[in-house]
């Protein structure tokens, strides 16, 4: 399919001025050098990039930068992980416009949510994206894991196009593979390369 994963995907760092601007001359040297790379899917605006520290406006410029000079060499693959759904939303409606390819985001982390609330702000998020959704599981930062189950079920849904999990937990991954990958599977993504062997 148009969104199928099946090779190497890429958070890329932001490169930034003291003052916290974007550095747009690195940010083009960052993205020539995955392209080059041949990398099939760029990531701006991931844990990576310290997305959680640059301004919104900021982040739709990185967005229009990135995918202007990626020049369809790459996917792009922008997060919109954020406490505020508007937000995320807004961010979705902006990177379809920009040409991302897909947005990925996490559950917000402010607040302690059960499983069941994770699976339905998911599923609310998937709803309501303008782009596909790839789902990102980092229980180091948000605190939370999204549940195997209901990542099965989410699996389900037409928005969702892939889960993204960079837990630190050996066995978790084992699981998640076994559980979501195969031919007709949810593609994973591993994002904690200690593990990156699990999913081979």
């Amino acid at each position: 399919t148009e969104h199928s994963i099946s090779r190497r995907r890429r958070a890329d760092g932001e490169p930034v001025h003291r003052r916290g601007s974007i550095d747009e001359p690195s940010v083009k040297k960052v993205v020539d050098y995955l392209a080059n790379a041949r990398v099939a899917g760029i990531f701006p605006l991931g844990t990576t990039g310290e997305s959680v520290s640059i301004h919104n406006d900021d982040k739709r410029r990185l967005i229009e930068l990135t995918v202007k000079h990626v020049a369809k060499r790459s996917m792009v693959y922008a997060g919109i992980s954020s406490n505020c759904f508007r937000e995320s939303i807004e961010l979705s409606q902006f990177a379809k416009s920009a040409g991302v390819d897909a947005v990925v985001a996490h559950p917000p982390s402010y607040y302690p949510l059960s499983d069941r609330e994770i699976e339905t702000y998911l599923q609310k998020l998937a709803d309501a994206s303008a782009l596909p959704l790839v789902l990102y599981n980092i229980p180091q930062t948000t605190k939370l894991d999204i549940p195997i189950d209901a990542v099965l079920r989410l699996s389900k849904h037409h928005n969702i196009v892939a889960l993204k999990d960079s837990s630190p937990d050996r066995e978790r991954i084992e699981r998640v593979v076994r559980a979501c990958c195969g031919r007709d599977g949810l593609p994973v993504l591993l994002g904690n390369s200690s593990l990156f062997t699990h999913g081979l």
